[in-house]
């Protein structure tokens, strides 16, 4: 913060006209309040687009420490209660219904902000109409792409207005089983979210990357979701995520830049898990932003077989050993290959990403030929989702390889198919080989309820939605909750 502190003024606003101290309070950042507050020119109570000063949101979010020190050092709250809060924000008059401006945006990414400004307002102003028109048409299942992890409209409701927005969106129509709600409050803390959310949701249900709610709570650090979870009957304390790691394993991660107060915080949240019967995987946790203080340094008469062996195993050397290996191909080594085999180094993953092994590089860099030499000396294609890998990138000679291997309605952790990651990606030549395939699945659904057309609608690829269609595609139908609830509706 010292070093973007020198080039950003410290009052300075995102799209949503949040400044640093509100962001610091909202996550509960007390050094980072500290540090902001002790600038000279500081506004103490800017007010975002939703008319809430740094104070309201760590009152919102309970975050004692900060609303305490926040008090102290002149910061006020300018929020009514959130019961009351309609009164407070009714939209100024505009020239179009909330329903025409949503009438004049296509329901894909590029849209989200626009849209979740518009459903926003109508949460707050409890515009119920607008709500159903969005639910409808599908404006709730738009996706925010800058997120790192899944989020769309409804999921941001949940994350700007907690409890009280989704059960407005219920009263609406919305079923809140399609989205991951559950996860989205263990990851925000908001344990009134979380216990509404367990009436639709699995305590253990695996949402983006197989994460389960407990590992969203830790990830943030969020001990009182950590607590609540924990407490419930059913809950799996030692559930793996898609790259093998526990709740656990996430609290153990060491991050370079952590503050004392941080490291402190999930000193605490690691106790209180082990304290829980949480445990870690049989995978070390990685280092975070971990660097390696000393090139390697590897003499140049080694062979191929003795420079892997000079190289430590580790996901952080893996683009050296990826590099020792394609050499040893392109010079036509099998003895290497036939070492390298042996002895797992084709599963040695990336620094920070374990789906991706030594196959699946060569796989996302379309080196087939690679692949083929290494079969040929040992190595067997079923072991990998290569198929998914060649559809994602569009390579119909690789699928054609990999089809040789494994079913073409094969699915990922995520209850992927080929042809989802085929139709989310564009890739029309994918698509085309897939549906030429005569024991496909047209419209498997995957873990959030989506079929192959419905990732292509969403991603906005019109060629690849025609072609669907032609072919018998089809769309998920929409759900709505039985038993609509009669309101007060606000023209």
């Amino acid at each position: 913060m010292k070093f973007a502190l020198q080039y950003h003024a410290v009052n300075e606003r995102n799209s949503d006209e949040w400044t640093p101290l509100h962001n610091a309070a909202s996550n509960g950042q007390i050094d980072a309040c500290k540090l902001l507050l002790s600038q000279p020119g500081i506004d103490l109570n800017p007010t975002n687009n939703h008319n809430e000063t740094p104070l309201d949101l760590a009152i919102k979010k309970g975050y004692q420490t900060v609303i305490d020190y926040l008090r102290q050092n002149g910061c006020v709250a300018s929020s009514p209660p959130r019961q009351n809060r309609r009164k407070y924000y009714n939209s100024p008059p505009k020239a179009l219904s909330p329903i025409d401006e949503l009438k004049n945006l296509k329901p894909n990414p590029s849209n989200f902000n626009s849209i979740y400004k518009i459903v926003d307002n109508a949460i707050l102003n409890q515009d119920a109409n607008t709500i159903r028109f969005a639910i409808e048409n599908e404006y709730m299942k738009v996706q925010d792409t800058d997120k790192p992890f899944y989020n769309n409209v409804a999921l941001e409701a949940a994350f700007r207005g907690g409890r009280d927005f989704i059960i407005f969106l219920e009263v609406c129509g919305y079923n809140p089983k399609n989205d991951f709600f559950l996860h989205k409050f263990a990851q925000i803390g908001d344990v009134e979210g979380v216990e509404y959310a367990l009436k639709f949701h699995d305590i253990n249900e695996k949402g983006e990357n197989w994460w389960t709610p407990l590992h969203y709570a830790v990830d943030r650090c969020q001990m009182e979701s950590c607590k609540l979870l924990l407490s419930k009957q059913g809950i799996e304390k030692n559930q793996l995520n898609q790259k093998d790691e526990t709740p656990l394993d996430l609290a153990n991660r060491v991050f370079k830049d952590e503050t004392e107060a941080e490291k402190n915080a999930r000193q605490e949240l690691v106790d209180f898990l082990k304290s829980q019967g949480c445990q870690e995987s049989i995978i070390k946790p990685i280092i975070i932003d971990d660097e390696q203080k000393e090139p390697l340094n590897i003499p140049q008469d080694l062979s191929s077989i003795q420079k892997l062996q000079h190289v430590p195993k580790e996901p952080r050397n893996f683009d050296m050993i990826f590099g020792i290996l394609l050499d040893s191909y392109e010079k036509n080594d099998h003895e290497t290959i036939e070492y390298a085999v042996k002895n797992d180094y084709l599963k040695l993953t990336k620094a920070g990403d374990r789906l991706t092994n030594i196959v699946i590089e060569a796989a996302t860099k379309a080196n087939l030929k690679f692949i083929q030499y290494l079969e040929k000396y040992g190595y067997s294609p079923k072991d990998d989702f290569i198929l998914h890998e060649f559809s994602y990138i569009g390579d119909v000679e690789g699928m054609k390889f990999a089809l040789q291997y494994h079913n073409v309605n094969e699915r990922d952790g995520g209850e992927r198919t080929a042809l989802h990651i085929a139709a989310s990606s564009g890739q029309i030549d994918a698509c085309k080989l897939l549906l030429s395939q005569p024991e496909i699945d047209k419209n498997p659904t995957n873990n959030r309820n989506e079929m192959p057309l419905d990732l292509a609608i969403k991603n906005d690829n019109q060629t690849v939605i025609d072609y669907l269609i032609s072919n018998g595609c089809e769309e998920t139908q929409k759900t709505l909750v039985p038993g609509q609830v009669r309101i007060h509706v606000i023209n």
